[in-house]
């Protein structure tokens, strides 16, 4: 009798919500397709059938899927459940990597710490002269308050996450700050990368058309934070 196959673990599972839409996001499923192969992918969304893989998608890459409710917390959660990875990458479906995003990431699950990672935002999808601000601005204060600035980009290890049950099912805007609280209610570090990724700028609409003169002090203020990234 042949010896039953053995199974590897992947090293990290990075976990796709892709919200209340139908459709494949291509974009950033294509970067990801370019990750190793002990880069497990998982695409959690809303439709009760699977969704078609994008064009040119390698044989050899696994996509795994799963339905939960358009919420991101839901998918989140229901992305979480079937992961198989050591670690776990939580990437709503507008995120772009770059490569500093990319590499901060490994450094991270490298030193193999219980450590919750998190990263700086850049805004895209418009030519608002604002944008660079919001970013600054959300950065900034994050790294004051040594809180993210959006629960996009959260990465930790499996066993922590299970540690902690589960992302509370609540309002976007106040998921995040509940997650980060019980993650240093257990005494789970959290911790900035340095590491840069993309997120579109469509739910800025309201603020791009405004105007300030705060440009020139917030990127100041950006540029003398002392609060280094992960090295």
């Amino acid at each position: 009798m042949d010896p039953p196959p053995v199974t590897i673990r992947p090293r990290l599972s990075v976990i796709v919500s892709a919200g209340c839409s139908d459709w494949v996001p291509a974009g950033l499923l294509a970067q990801l397709c370019s990750l190793p192969l002990d880069v497990e992918i998982v695409l959690a969304h809303a439709r009760k059938r699977a969704l078609q893989t994008p064009p040119g998608w390698p044989p050899e890459r696994s996509l795994r899927q799963c339905a939960a409710e358009p919420e991101l917390a839901a998918q989140m959660n229901a992305g979480a459940r079937i992961a198989g990875g050591e670690w776990l990458w939580f990437l709503p479906a507008d995120t772009r990597l770059t490569a500093s995003a990319v590499a901060a990431a490994y450094r991270l699950i490298g030193r193999r710490e219980p450590v919750l990672g998190w990263f700086d935002l850049q805004y895209i999808g418009s030519h608002s002269p604002m944008l660079p601000l919001l970013a600054s601005a959300a950065n900034l204060w994050a790294r004051l308050t040594r809180r993210p600035p959006l629960p996009q980009g959260y990465c930790l290890p499996a066993a922590q996450f299970e540690a902690l049950g589960a992302f509370p099912e609540q309002p976007f805007t106040a998921l995040h700050k509940s997650f980060i609280r019980a993650a240093r209610a257990t005494g789970l570090a959290v911790r900035r990368t340095g590491g840069v990724l993309q997120t579109s700028a469509v739910p800025l609409r309201p603020w791009l058309g405004a105007k300030t003169r705060l440009t020139a002090p917030v990127r100041s203020a950006a540029r003398r934070s002392d609060d280094p990234p992960l090295q």
